[in-house]
């Protein structure tokens, strides 16, 4: 209804009367931005790790390159990627249970994001992110629910 200086005006007074911020929204974003410089920075470490190049583990040839699994004619597909991708939108489901659709929405939006960061990324850094969505969806599973296991199947 108001515009201008009469809705900055009434909109201070409101925020004085209940004792609120606007920065005060950004409270959620704060565990984000603590994670942030150590992905980045374990990124750029598995990214550039000597050790990994040409290093085998299981299934994977070359931990120092994309993982190459699968081969599509002259097409080689990640399969690494996507399945922390997988795990990562279940890790997401179980975590939001309850969440409005909104939240749940950013939440899957980041695991495409993370899809499409590290879709060309080394093995060995894949392995590592998937391992960690694994640990978070037990966590998740743990923490959420009453039955764990039965949400884990």
């Amino acid at each position: 209804v108001f515009t201008g200086d009469e809705r900055y005006m009434i909109l201070s007074a409101y925020y004085r009367q209940n004792r609120y911020h606007p920065a005060y929204a950004l409270r959620g974003v704060f565990g984000l931005l603590i994670q942030v410089p150590f992905f980045i920075a374990a990124y750029s470490y598995l990214s550039h790790l000597e050790a990994l190049k040409g290093a085998r583990f299981l299934f994977i040839r070359d931990m120092g390159a994309p993982d190459s699994l699968l081969h599509v004619g002259r097409f080689a597909l990640n399969v690494l990627p996507v399945a922390m991708t997988l795990i990562n939108v279940a890790a997401s489901a179980v975590y939001a249970k309850g969440f409005p659709a909104k939240e749940k929405a950013q939440l899957y939006g980041t695991a495409l994001v993370f899809l499409v960061l590290l879709y060309n990324s080394p093995a060995g850094l894949v392995l590592y992110w998937t391992l960690n969505n694994v640990f978070s969806l037990a966590k998740n599973a743990v923490q959420k629910t009453k039955r764990p296991l039965k949400t884990a199947y």
